[in-house]
């Protein structure tokens, strides 16, 4: 069961709607909205095949090296197990 939802202006998506996930996209950009940094993010994806989150950010090839992305970073590495960050896989939450 594919489940969308749109929180603060950020679409968050799972492909198969699991409660699990769907919070942790939730929780994420409750925070992100709480710090001013949701505007960034155009979606937050969960691929439940690869078992990953997926930002897209709303410039398309954001500098990943900038203030806000990094403080966008610090809040997935505390939110999220597995997460795509500029094409590298990051570990955060459960998997440390």
């Amino acid at each position: 069961m594919h489940k969308t939802d749109t929180i603060h202006g950020v679409r968050i998506e799972s492909r198969y709607g699991e409660a699990e996930r769907m919070l942790q996209l939730k929780n994420m950009i409750h925070e992100l909205y709480a710090l001013g940094l949701e505007s960034a993010l155009e979606a937050l994806e969960y691929d439940s095949k690869n078992c990953i989150f997926d930002f897209i950010f709303k410039e398309g090839h954001p500098d990943f090296s900038s203030p806000n992305l990094q403080s966008i970073y610090g809040v997935a590495h505390r939110h999220l197990d597995q997460f795509d960050w500029g094409g590298v896989v990051h570990h955060g939450l459960k998997l440390e």
